[in-house]
């Protein structure tokens, strides 16, 4: 399981620093020497936000923008966080990689625990 995170400047109201087109560049540089992703037909990405803070909605869009833009392998299923249960919302998700956007009241360890006990389930596509 891998999780990635869009760092954001919440005074400047920016999704990130660096643009999602950049980022989808260097996840595949990085992706490459995962064994559990190297080989993969497609890479499915659930995108974690909450639809509240507008930060972290536009940088799911930004992200799914950019994956529709450079035609990759790459597969994004947006995971709304608004109500606070992590562990129901994450449940039935079946991705290769969580990408966590800005968020405010949520437990970065909490979406760790729970995404490495839902990947450690056999993926079902």
């Amino acid at each position: 399981m891998i999780l990635l995170a869009a760092i954001a400047r919440p005074a400047r109201a920016e999704t990130s620093p660096i643009p999602a087109a950049v980022q989808l560049l260097l996840f595949g540089k990085i992706w490459m020497f995962d064994r559990s992703l190297a080989g993969n037909d497609h890479i499915v990405v659930a995108v974690l936000y909450q639809s509240s803070l507008r930060s972290s909605a536009n940088a799911k869009d930004e992200l799914i923008a950019a994956v529709r833009a450079g035609g990759s392998k790459i597969r994004c299923i947006p995971v709304a966080l608004d109500n606070g249960d992590l562990s129901g919302a994450l449940q039935h998700v079946n991705a290769d990689v969580f990408y966590v956007t800005e968020m405010r009241g949520i437990d970065i360890q909490d979406v760790v625990r729970i995404s490495r006990a839902v990947t450690s389930r056999p993926l079902q596509r």
